[in-house]
């Protein structure tokens, strides 16, 4: 058996690292058009079934959370990634971990949250009218 070298170790943490990132910037879209798609569906049906457009809007919003556990889960594999790369690059390593600002995972997580919020006050709305 033989021994995997660092070097082939780092290639593949930085590859795996660079098709995840490629992964987070196609997740919005995806998770977007979902939800746009289910609300867009609710208003256009609230005034002839209003339950039917309250369990779209609540349905929406389970979709919500179920991106909000995606997002969550990918953030720790992402992080991970980052600690061993940056652990293999020494002190040539380049992170923005000590930045204040979110990241861009943490502002779609409260995307995500804000969408969860909105689909359940417009499915109370929707039943309400």
């Amino acid at each position: 058996m033989t021994e995997i070298s660092i070097i082939d170790k780092y290639q593949q943490q930085y590859a795996h690292f660079g098709r995840m990132n490629d992964i987070l910037y196609k997740l919005p879209p995806l998770f977007s058009t979902i939800i746009g798609a289910l609300c867009f569906f609710s208003v256009n049906y609230m005034a002839e079934e209003k339950f039917i457009s309250a369990g779209v809007f609540l349905f929406a919003a389970a979709c919500c959370l179920c991106f909000w556990i995606v997002m969550h889960r990918f953030r720790l594999a992402f992080n991970a990634y980052i600690d061993n790369i940056n652990k293999m690059d020494g002190e040539l390593k380049v992170t923005l971990k000590k930045d204040p600002s979110p990241s861009t995972i943490t502002a779609l997580i409260c995307l995500v949250n804000m969408g969860a919020v909105m689909s359940t006050v417009a499915a109370i709305y929707a039943v309400c009218k």
